[in-house]
């Protein structure tokens, strides 16, 4: 997914958990920790031209990781002085963050390594691309309804909604297959993917 819709997800599911107990500061903490699990984009080797490609999406982006990746996004906030007596919701804003990241890009068609390091497979539900407008409006309006508002209930919305996206696109999904096995069955095909 698009790193603005990471962005988003990130700060609105933080500003709706954590934003009673950080006011003005529960959507930034999440708009960073939703971002960071693609940082690992910038892992090179000159001498293996392979290396971002096969570590892209991996281990910043496991379920196994996500304790780790809330704690270090949560540890530039955490060291500022005035923050530290809230570090039990810095923590949980940025662990919620964090948490979504590697659960949007599941839903892409490249997927990501959920299970590392117990398994190397690409979890991909091919429910949206890349980029899903509908997806990102619909947090973008709940955040700034969020923010303008002073209500925590508009980023609920959003994230509500963008859920609501997914539910649909797993229902159209299986209408998709559906139809693809009524039509393979009818020509007499037998299928080898979907």
């Amino acid at each position: 997914m698009d790193p603005f819709t990471h962005a988003l997800l990130g700060a609105s599911a933080a500003q709706f958990a954590f934003g009673r107990r950080l006011p003005r500061r529960a959507w930034l903490i999440g708009a960073g920790a939703g971002l960071a699990p693609d940082l690992d984009f910038f892992i090179r080797s000159a001498s293996d031209p392979l290396l971002n490609i096969e570590l892209h999406r991996q281990f910043t982006h496991a379920l196994a990781f996500i304790p780790i990746g809330g704690a270090l996004t949560g540890l530039p906030w955490l060291l500022r002085r005035r923050t530290r007596a809230d570090w039990r919701p810095v923590l949980g804003a940025a662990t919620l963050a964090y948490a979504t990241h590697g659960l949007l890009d599941a839903c892409t068609n490249y997927g990501t390594q959920l299970l590392w390091p117990f398994a190397d497979l690409r979890v991909a539900w091919h429910l949206v691309t890349t980029i899903g407008p509908p997806i990102t409006l619909l947090l973008l309006v709940g955040l700034l309804g969020t923010l303008l508002g002073r209500r925590r209930w508009p980023a609920a919305l959003g994230v509500i909604g963008c859920l609501a996206y997914l539910g649909i696109a797993v229902g159209q999904q299986a209408r998709g297959l559906a139809a693809q096995t009524l039509i393979a069955d009818a020509r007499g095909h037998a299928i080898t993917r979907a």
